[in-house]
């Protein structure tokens, strides 16, 4: 009774298609409409069940996680790997990466509702 992958992947190509369609004509950014699918696909095989692309929750998952990438990159990362002892100081990473605490404290408030 469980989906196979090829079965999320092509349930999200339909709904990908759909919102496509959705856009009659405008310009729109494919970006923002793969991100989303991709991420559906994951939800489905985490979650076992898929966000429409206008949910506040995978709008947010998806800011958490586009703006957690630049906070990987960015200076303090480097400093953090050049000079890991400083990662032991109470609270310095949670500071330092907030995007990053937000989106896991979400994906755990996600589990949560998928063990319920």
């Amino acid at each position: 009774g469980k989906k196979s992958l090829e079965e999320w992947v092509t349930q999200e190509a339909s709904c990908l298609c759909a919102a496509f369609a959705d856009q009659a004509g405008r310009p729109f950014s494919l970006n923002n409409l793969l991100n989303k699918a991709v991420s559906n696909v994951i939800a489905s095989l985490t979650f076992a069940r898929r966000f429409e692309y206008n949910d506040p929750r995978m709008l947010k998952l998806l800011d958490l996680v586009l703006e957690g990438l630049k906070e990987e990159v960015g200076l303090m990362r480097q400093v953090l790997e050049a000079m890991p002892v400083l990662r032991h100081i109470p609270g310095l990473c949670a500071k330092l990466f907030p995007r990053q605490k937000a989106f896991l404290v979400m994906i755990d408030e996600l589990i949560t509702e998928h063990k319920m």
